[in-house]
């Protein structure tokens, strides 16, 4: 069996590898695409088809401008599931992403920068939209497709994967501690920061 946790960063995404393989009984090779698996996009493509049994982390960004896998070819039936993690806000999203990148070493907020306002419109803004892309194909065209929303994921996990999924999940040796960081609080420029999220105007599904 093959399994594919399609998302973007600070979605939970780890912590559904975790779930799937414990209750799958698979190998979790969690972002193998990324560090491990082959030296080139052909031969990351060959690693997910000659290996069985596994769940694997595919961000939407090694698609963005073919990175790591070319997106048009890529061929998601090679999987028997695919898990979507997502999150509803986005402004929170990004901050969480800002946080682990400039602050989680210092332990101090800095607010966000020139710099990363152009990041979040030359990167994170492609990589939301190439994530709803791929969701919206996905949900068409792959007959097992789950859609686990970082929000609602927060309560009762297990619980709820069960209801969303059909699947029975029983157990996790990871735990999901639901981050109590008030980013409005924390970063000054917090309505700044939503203000550019709420003008990408992406193409949502």
């Amino acid at each position: 069996m093959r399994i594919a946790v399609f998302s973007t960063p600070r979605t939970c995404s780890t912590f559904m590898c975790d779930v799937i393989a414990n209750n799958f009984n698979v190998i979790n090779h969690n972002e193998g695409v990324y560090s491990t698996f082959g030296t080139n996009k052909e031969g990351k493509i060959e690693w997910l088809k000659l290996n069985d049994d596994y769940v694997v982390k595919l961000f939407a960004r090694y698609f963005f401008d073919n990175l790591y896998i070319i997106q048009e070819t890529f061929d998601w039936n090679m999987f028997d599931h695919v898990f979507i993690t997502e999150r509803n806000d986005l402004t929170e999203q990004m901050a969480s992403i800002y946080n682990i990148w400039h602050n989680s070493k210092s332990g101090d907020y800095i607010d966000f920068t020139t710099d990363d306002t152009i990041d979040l419109y030359n990167r994170h803004k492609n990589y939301m939209q190439t994530f709803y892309d791929i969701k919206k194909h996905l949900l068409e065209n792959h007959k097992s497709v789950h859609v686990v929303e970082y929000e609602k994921l927060q309560t009762d996990p297990i619980t709820y994967l069960n209801d969303i999924t059909g699947i029975t999940f029983t157990t996790s040796t990871d735990t999901l501690t639901k981050t109590n960081i008030n980013y409005k609080e924390k970063y000054t420029n917090y309505d700044q920061l939503n203000t550019i999220i709420n003008n990408w105007n992406l193409i949502k599904t």
